[in-house]
């Protein structure tokens, strides 16, 4: 049932007392007897109140509100001030005010702007309590009419104020797709054939639900996941299960639209039965089992009886945070909203701990509902791969494997390609290359175990043999994360890569690599056969537009509001200068801390903790280092005072220490390719500056110097 919150303003404690009184006996009359009421005596309590406490349902207001100068008509100034931002928040308002007579309250409101105006010195007390009731009564009898009847006559309130009542419903309830008729003031459904369906159908459960008839139980419900997923373009998948007195269908939830960080594919489960008890949601468990679902669970539970008890013993249950309980009015919204899968997450978030299906992740690749940017580069990809060779190059954590995931699908459904994707990260030698691609491929596994041996050269005849079953298609081969074994290469002339070279050339094979420090030294290396061979493509740091959504997109998707969002997502793209791994850690920390204070509401409080955190300092500091060597380290710390300096400027601080200065020219490539240094002309600038401020609160940059002056063999002077 919903909680109505009342706003009552009023600075003299007697009319304090009266007025609450009276609210109280309102709320009760209508069930609501426990409805928080707050009381303040002031504008700026009041004002305070209204934004920063919402939702209310009421504001019942004096309108001579006490200032200083304690000037009447300041004070009536003030009251429509405030009875203005109410309005702004789409606020029923009821005035009770000694100091203005009805006369003067049309002549500063225009007569919408307030429900109703209630006299101090003839106070109607029946009357007070009767609007309040109206007030917020009204709506519950126009949504328990669209429930029990798909339409509601609006005929039943006064007519004087059915503009009012109408515009606060569409207000409150503009979620739902409804359909007005003026001529007859009726409400109804959009998709009436739709809702008519679902009221059958549930009708019809209930009715087997109470003889017990398992089987035309299973068959109605199947009806409703049908009806259920036609609403949400998902998909009934072909696999059910009955376990004890719970039934279950698994569906495919793989639209983009719904972004929550959970299986995509998982069971609505119904229950037969009325009462719960703990077992129950042991059952469904088992059930999950059943279903083939051992680990990652989640569910949605729909009870047609006494579902507030389902609700609590899954709460007090190792799975609160896995099974999300539905009743008739939580479905009913579902398949009358505008916006169905938006409604059915927002239910979601209500039952679910925030960090549990938070999107936000800090290691390994993302999944495409929060793939952000990288266009140009997708683009790049998509329409040359038929002629061209590609290496991705970059820092770690930049996002070269989520572009990577991203295409691969969209390469694999071009027909005239065959397209490999292999992740090489474990492989070191090429036994175990060989190794990978026999579990990765069921092609690779046939000719692998046809060879005599496995050596770099055995893989040209491993490409030909694939390459004459495949009739016209163009092989195209992404190997991920290939440093560890292109250094194990390097021990052999680079003979692997070589080949790979070779069938480029001779074979019309295309190859994408992704990787860091070896690629990104060995691709600008004339004696490499990776240098003419792949067209290098930088991983950057994200534009701004793609950043900013990286940060309210999903946190709009989770009901994640900020206190501040125009200058709170500057500051995370300042600190953070559009990285797109630390702006992830950042958001994944602050979801933390409002979900371990119940709230909804990213404070600046919020993000000073997080940036201001050594977690924070440890886990940036490393990821702009990365695979840093200790010169291109160097470099960084010698030049760390000053806001830009060139080529020569390192070269004769690197002179001056004693150190070997022919590395310097590929260091600052590198550290480019990294994004920690950023190139204008012939001038290098640090990227992070604003972090480095952080590190300059918290390390001492002389020491670092010394540090990695010894390391590489200098001298301080």
């Amino acid at each position: 049932m919903a909680v109505f919150k009342v706003l009552l303003v009023e600075d003299e404690p007697i009319w304090q007392s009266i007025l609450q009184d009276k609210l109280q006996i309102a709320l009760k009359n209508i069930g609501h007897l426990d409805d928080p009421i707050k009381v303040v005596a002031t504008y700026i309590e009041a004002l305070n109140a209204l934004n920063k406490e919402p939702p209310w349902d009421l504001l019942v207001t004096d309108i001579s509100l006490p200032s200083a100068p304690k000037n009447l008509e300041t004070m009536k100034e003030m009251g429509k001030e405030l009875v203005e931002r109410a309005r702004q928040l789409n606020l029923p308002i009821i005035v009770v005010s000694g100091k203005a007579t009805p006369q003067e309250v049309r002549d500063f409101f225009k007569i919408e702007e307030i429900y109703d105006f209630f006299s101090k010195e003839d106070f109607e007390r029946a009357e007070f309590i009767k609007e309040v009731q109206e007030i917020l009564g009204w709506a519950l009898q126009i949504i328990d009419s669209l429930r029990e009847n798909n339409s509601a006559s609006l005929t039943i309130f006064p007519e004087e104020r059915r503009d009012f009542i109408y515009e606060q419903f569409c207000k409150e309830y503009e979620f739902l797709n409804l359909i007005y008729h003026p001529d007859t003031a009726t409400l109804e459904v959009s998709e009436r054939d739709r809702m008519n369906q679902f009221k059958n159908i549930w009708n019809q459960v209930k009715t087997f639900l109470a003889q017990n008839d398992i089987e035309a139980f299973r068959q109605e419900n199947d009806k409703l996941t049908k009806l259920f997923c036609e609403t949400l373009a998902f998909k009934v998948v072909k696999k059910s299960a009955t376990f004890g007195q719970v039934y279950g269908q698994i569906i495919d939830t793989s639209n983009p639209v719904f972004q929550l960080n959970i299986r995509p594919e998982f069971p609505i489960i119904y229950i037969c039965k009325n009462e719960f008890f703990k077992e129950d949601v042991n059952q469904v468990k088992g059930l999950l089992n059943q279903l083939g679902i051992h680990a990652n669970f989640f569910a949605l539970l729909v009870g047609y009886q006494n579902t507030q008890r389902l609700r609590q013993q899954v709460r007090q249950s190792v799975y609160k945070n896995d099974f999300i309980v539905l009743n008739f009015n939580q479905l009913w919204e579902i398949l009358a909203a505008k916006y169905p899968i938006q409604r059915l997450t927002n239910f979601i978030l209500e039952q679910i701990d925030l960090v549990t299906v938070s999107p936000y992740t800090v290691a390994g690749p993302v999944s495409e509902k929060m793939f952000f940017g990288r266009a140009e580069e997708e683009k790049t990809l998509l329409q040359n791969i038929s002629r061209n060779d590609y290496a991705l190059l970059a820092n770690r954590r930049m996002g070269k494997t989520s572009l990577l995931n991203k295409i691969y699908p969209r390469l694999k459904k071009v027909p005239y390609y065959q397209v490999f994707f292999c992740d090489l990260q474990a492989v070191h030698d090429y036994e175990s290359f060989y190794q990978v691609l026999a579990l990765t491929f069921l092609e690779f596994q046939e000719e692998i175990n046809r060879l005599d041996r496995q050596s770099p050269l055995e893989f040209r005849e491993l490409v030909n043999s694939i390459k004459q079953k495949n009739g016209k298609q163009q092989i195209i081969i992404i190997f991920d994360e290939v440093d560890e074994l292109l250094n194990y290469d390097l021990q052999f002339n680079e003979v692997l890569f070589k080949t790979f070279r070779s069938l480029s050339q001779s074979k019309n094979i295309r190859f994408i690599f992704s990787g860091t420090t070896t690629l990104v030294e060995r691709v600008v290396h004339p004696d490499s056969p990776l240098f003419n061979f792949c067209e290098g493509i930088i991983i950057e740091l994200l534009d701004d537009k793609p950043a900013q959504e990286l940060i309210t997109v999903p946190m709009k998707n989770l009901g994640v509001k900020f206190e501040n969002e125009l200058d709170m997502v500057e500051n995370i793209l300042s600190i953070t200068v559009r990285h797109p791994n630390v702006i992830q850690y950042i958001c994944n920390q602050l979801i933390k801390i409002i979900n371990q204070k119940q709230k909804r509401t990213i404070t600046q409080k919020d993000l000073d903790k997080v940036i201001n955190s050594q977690k924070f300092h440890d886990n940036f500091e490393s990821l702009i280092w990365g695979q840093s060597t200790d010169i291109e380290k160097l470099i960084v710390y010698l030049m760390w005072s000053d806001s830009e300096f060139t080529e020569a400027q390192v070269i004769e601080e690197f002179k001056r220490r004693n150190l070997a200065t022919k590395d310097i020219k590929e260091s600052l490539e590198t550290l480019q390719i990294y994004s920690t240094l950023r190139k204008k002309d012939d001038k290098y600038f640090f990227t992070f500056r604003e972090f480095a401020k952080l590190m300059e609160k918290r390390s001492d940059i002389e020491t670092l110097q010394a540090e990695y002056l010894q390391k590489v063999g200098g001298v301080q002077t």
